[in-house]
C-alpha cells in the first residue's frame, strides 16, 4: 500500500477552500458537503473513491462511511495528524467527516459555511476513526 504524502493531501484540501456547500454535492464549483470534500480530494491526488448519494442531511453517516473506510487506509496515527481524514459522531453515529490540515486544524464542507478551515479541538471529543488516502484503489 503506498499512502499519499501529507503535504499533498493538505495542499489539495486548500485549493477546495471556498466551495460552497450542497448536500451530496460532488462538484467543488457547484457544491459539495464533508463526503464531497474527500472525494473530490482523493480524485485530485489520484484515490477515485465512491460513495452512496441516498443518505440524509443530519442523518446517520455510517453507510458513507463504511463504503469511504473501505476504500482508505486505516490509520493507527494519532487523530490529529496532518493528512488525516477524521470521523467524526453526532449521537454516537459517524456523521461527518473532515482532513486534519495541522496539529490544531481541519479543512471540512459544512451547511451554511461552505469548504473552510476550523479548530480541531471542537471536534476532538467526537472522533470515531481516522483514515488516510492510499494509492491504488
Amino acid at each position: 500500500m503506498i499512502l499519499v504524502p501529507d503535504d499533498e493531501v493538505i495542499d489539495v484540501a486548500k485549493a477546495f477552500l471556498g466551495s460552497p456547500f450542497h448536500h451530496a454535492g460532488r462538484n467543488p464549483k457547484v457544491g459539495i458537503d464533508c463526503a464531497g470534500l474527500i472525494i473530490a480530494v482523493g480524485d485530485v491526488v489520484g484515490c477515485h473513491i465512491t460513495g452512496p448519494l441516498d443518505y440524509q442531511p443530519r442523518g446517520d453517516f455510517s453507510a458513507m462511511m463504511s463504503e469511504l473506510s473501505a476504500q482508505l487506509a486505516k490509520t493507527d496515527r494519532p487523530d490529529n495528524t496532518p493528512g488525516n481524514i477524521i470521523s467524526i459522531s453526532s449521537r454516537l453515529a459517524a456523521a461527518h467527516c473532515a482532513i486534519v490540515i495541522d496539529h490544531g486544524r481541519i479543512i471540512h464542507a459544512i451547511q451554511g459555511r461552505g469548504t473552510v478551515i476550523d479548530s480541531f479541538a471542537r471536534y476532538e471529543k467526537h472522533i470515531m476513526g481516522a483514515w488516510r488516502y492510499q494509492h491504488g484503489n
